[in-house]
């Protein structure tokens, strides 16, 4: 909860159990702190901003302070004989009203939380715009009009110079946070409109930093919702990265228009139906499984190429998101020669990519086909397409979860020992997929219809974020880095293994 969250909460609260103690024993100031309690939340409103799992406390108050009126004409006049039976049953009936209303409100705020994101640790402050690029060399083929094409949306984080009139922007504006839990009818759009308040460390068009070199560019994908891991985004920008968020057509939930407007999905797409109508079939499931399980390469390569035969819409897709980040990469060599706030600024000559669940997936897809991949992260994704064919010879990192039902087994193993360049791959013991990102962060209730962690979300994120930065600084910057030598008494949760090749 917010600082007059916490205020407003324990005003309301001795407020109504003053009203259990008579009236001539009340002291004064116990029976005006309703009218304390109103003022907070008009401050709150003011400074802090509405949301609505506060209202049943906003209604207290509201309530309160007629009463504490009354009470104060009351002690006015001469004392009279002591309360009826049935107004102090009603009396004290109003405190447990008073008291249901007050935990409702603090169990809200507490489930939902504003939380706050961690302060980045570079160097950098960090500016953020957005972009909404169309492909006009690819048709897009799930519309019926012949002259659509491929939209991919985009936002992108950098090391920036404010000029201290910019202000941050919030986690998300509150047409995205209306639009991010898709367009599921039984949950209601205003559920997670608090992540409106949430503010951030990125200034809206601020002027890049100036640098005697260009920064390295990382490249992200995922197929929920853009915004998830902007704590990685800040952390990375302030350490002299630019990187660029990719909002893939027909899987994020929403994507950014180029004013940083929400522009929906609707997840009854036929197309996107039948995708999961595929990855959803009992015998994809179970190969997955036996991917899993699998405990020597020749097994999990068999499954593996079983897995694309199964899958062709996903083959297909996956496919697409390579030539989506390759088209933002073209995109982004035109920013460069333009002369906007990030002319001269990218150096598209060190390329990372990065992607979490499907979009880690997208990754490893395309470093093994585009030649413009200096090395890769996969951030708990099933891999699947050409890199069943194609080995990896670039340096990459495979981040997996625990799972609950296979907890030493490794998805991705096939890839990491057929890496012909450096290689890592660590499992964070207690995290989950959704332990990933922000999503961490969203609290109590996220977590009860997802598979619960079993490590506190701030220390996942330094793990995420510790690990990301020191394998781009080597592998883009070329420092060294003593957190990818081998296990660290820092991350004692996290299971990691290395070998080293040349392409």
């Amino acid at each position: 909860m917010r600082p007059l969250e916490v205020l407003i909460l324990l005003a309301l609260l001795f407020s109504l159990l003053g009203h259990l103690i008579p009236r001539r024993r009340r002291p004064r100031w116990l029976s005006r702190l309703s009218a304390l309690a109103a003022i907070l939340v008009v401050i709150h409103l003011v400074s802090e901003g509405y949301r609505w799992q506060m209202v049943p406390a906003y209604v207290l108050a509201a309530l309160l302070v007629p009463g504490m009126v009354l009470s104060e004409t009351e002690a006015a006049r001469p004392p009279s004989s002591a309360l009826s039976l049935t107004r102090r049953i009603l009396r004290i009936l109003g405190v447990v009203v008073g008291l249901t209303a007050l935990a409702s409100a603090a169990l809200l705020t507490s489930v939902l939380p504003v939380f706050t994101l961690p302060e980045p640790t570079g160097p950098y402050a960090v500016g953020t715009q957005y972009y909404l690029w169309t492909d006009t060399r690819r048709p897009d083929e799930h519309t019926s009009a012949p002259d659509d094409f491929r939209e991919i949306s985009v936002q992108i984080w950098y090391p920036a110079e404010p000029s201290g009139h910019e202000k941050p922007i919030p986690y998300m504006r509150r047409d995205a946070a209306r639009a991010f839990i898709g367009s599921s009818e039984n949950i209601p759009p205003f559920l997670f409109e608090h992540l409106a308040l949430v503010r951030t460390h990125a200034y809206l068009d601020a002027d890049a930093a100036q640098a005697d070199a260009p920064f390295p560019v990382i490249t992200y994908s995922n197929s929920g919702t853009m915004s998830v891991h902007m704590t990685l985004f800040e952390e990375l920008a302030s350490h002299g990265y630019i990187v660029v968020c990719i909002g893939h057509p027909y899987w994020n939930t929403f994507v950014y228009g180029s004013s940083g407007e929400a522009i929906p999905f609707d997840e009854k797409d036929e197309q996107y139906l039948d995708w999961w109508a595929e990855a959803d079939s009992s015998i994809v499931i179970d190969t997955k499984a036996q991917v899993t399980v699998a405990t020597t390469t020749a097994d999990q390569e068999r499954a593996f190429v079983k897995l694309n035969d199964l899958m062709p819409l996903a083959v297909a897709d996956l496919r697409t998101w390579g030539d989506d980040i390759g088209f933002v990469l073209d995109q982004l060599d035109a920013i460069n020669q333009n002369d906007g706030a990030l002319a001269g600024a990218l150096d598209l000559q060190r390329v990372g990519v990065m992607g979490f669940s499907k979009g880690g997936a997208a990754a490893g897809q395309f470093c093994v086909t585009d030649i413009r991949c200096s090395a890769g992260i996969n951030l708990t994704g099933f891999m699947y397409a050409d890199i069943v064919d194609l080995d990896l010879q670039v340096p990459f990192l495979f981040m997996d979860e625990e799972e609950h039902w296979c907890p030493d087994c490794y998805p991705n193993n096939l890839f990491f020992n057929r890496a012909l360049s450096d290689a890592y791959q660590m499992k964070i013991r207690g995290a989950r997929h959704a332990s990933f990102g922000d999503l961490s962060l969203y609290g109590r209730l996220f977590h009860l219809v997802s598979d619960e962690p079993d490590i506190d979300p701030q220390h996942m994120i330094l793990v995420q974020n510790a690990y990301s930065l020191a394998f781009f600084d080597k592998h883009l910057k070329g420092m060294p880095s003593a957190l990818l030598d081998g296990p660290s008494a820092d991350f004692p949760e996290v299971v990691f293994i290395s070998h080293h090749g040349t392409p």
